[in-house]
C-alpha cells in the first residue's frame, strides 16, 4: 500500500533560533549553584561570575553613597536645627539678663575708705607766708 504521504518530502520551513536570554534551564539555581552554562568554557564562566561579582560590588558602593548623602542631609538639617534652638536660648538669656541689670541697680557704698584722690591744700600753701 503506497500513499501519498509516504512519496512526500518533509522541507523545513523556518528555522527557529532559541536565544540564550531565554535559555534559562542550565543556569537555573537550584540545578547549578554557580551558575554557570555548561556550554561555554571554564574561563568564560569564571569572567562572567567575577564581572557579576564587580558589578554587585559596584552596586553596593552606590547604594552605601546615597545611604551616606541621605545621612548627611539629615544631620545637616539636625546642626542647623541644634543651631537655631541655641541661638534663641542665648538670645533669650542675653534678654533676662538685660532686663535683671535694669531692675537691678547697684547700690553706691559709702565707705570710709576714700579712694578718690585729694589734694592735701597744707602742703601746697606751706611756702606761701600770711601778709603783714
Amino acid at each position: 500500500m503506497s500513499t501519498d504521504d509516504d512519496d512526500d518530502v518533509l522541507v523545513q520551513q523556518e528555522y527557529t533560533v532559541t536565544h540564550h536570554e531565554e535559555d534559562t534551564d542550565d543556569i537555573a539555581i537550584e540545578f547549578n549553584p554557580d551558575q554557570e552554562d555548561r556550554h561555554h568554557s571554564k574561563h568564560w564562566n569564571m569572567v562572567v561570575n567575577q564581572k557579576a561579582l564587580e558589578l554587585e560590588h559596584q552596586m553596593t558602593i552606590e547604594e552605601n553613597q546615597e545611604v551616606a548623602k541621605e545621612k548627611a542631609v539629615q544631620q545637616a538639617k539636625e546642626r542647623k536645627a541644634r543651631a537655631e534652638i541655641e541661638a534663641a536660648e542665648m538670645k533669650r538669656r542675653q534678654i533676662e539678663e538685660a532686663k535683671k541689670a535694669k531692675l537691678v541697680k547697684p547700690v553706691a557704698k559709702k565707705s570710709t575708705d576714700n579712694k578718690q584722690p585729694t589734694v592735701d591744700f597744707s602742703e601746697l600753701y606751706s611756702g606761701i607766708s600770711a601778709m603783714e
